[in-house]
């Protein structure tokens, strides 16, 4: 029996490795749309797109089922993203957190990419779980940030105390913005689970388009 046990457990590890993958590989709840689209914008698109060696993530693939969406939702994203004066590192780790809290696994996996691009650390990624127990590695901006996104995730929203700390650090406009990119990354990430989008798998070429070092 003594002998067999090794033979049983590394079965057992097989096993498990073989379930951890397919909860990984999740298969979405409709379509993730060919390379080559029956819509016609769509189409032009995605051909735009590899023409230039660029990469059709599962978001895009699964959004060209809509395709009257893809163009209004693509503006709305880059204009959440470029049209302030915030720095995008401060971005980027509320949109880390805000996925890493509302379980979007996919969006936080791309977002964690770009914001290491943008020169977020790694040591304030991995910290971001229990980023108050690890306040020291934030500067007061960024505690500022994510205990407002923090807070838009209850069902209350932000206290007044947190909503004048931000504000003494931000404009009205660049409060704004950081309101409507993490309600914007709340839906996301609600929307990528509803619709279980499979994690990319380069995500370095997923990223390309959207990182700060391109």
């Amino acid at each position: 029996m003594s002998r067999k046990l090794p033979w049983v457990l590394n079965v057992m590890l097989v096993i498990t490795v073989i379930a951890v993958s397919a909860q990984t590989k999740q298969t979405a709840r409709v379509p993730l749309i060919s390379d080559t689209p029956s819509d016609p914008d769509v189409a032009k698109r995605f051909q735009d797109t590899l023409s230039k060696g660029g990469y059709i993530s599962n978001l895009n693939r699964i959004m060209a089922n809509a395709p009257k969406l893809m163009t209004p939702a693509g503006a709305y994203a880059s204009a959440l993203r470029y049209s302030s004066e915030i720095p995008r590192q401060y971005l980027e780790l509320m949109i880390v957190r805000i996925t890493q809290r509302e379980g979007g696994d996919y969006e936080n996996n791309l977002h964690k990419q770009m914001a290491l691009s943008c020169g977020v650390s790694q040591a304030k990624l991995d910290a971001l779980a229990n980023w108050r127990k690890s306040s020291s590695l934030y500067e007061p901006k960024e505690r500022a940030i994510l205990a407002y996104s923090d807070a838009m995730s209850t069902k209350e929203g932000p206290d007044d105390a947190t909503f004048q700390t931000l504000s003494s650090f931000f404009t009205p406009g660049d409060v704004v913005t950081l309101t409507f990119t993490n309600g914007w990354y709340i839906g996301h990430s609600r929307e990528s689970i509803a619709l279980r989008i499979p994690k990319d798998e380069d995500l370095a070429r997923a990223t390309q388009g959207s990182s700060c070092k391109k």
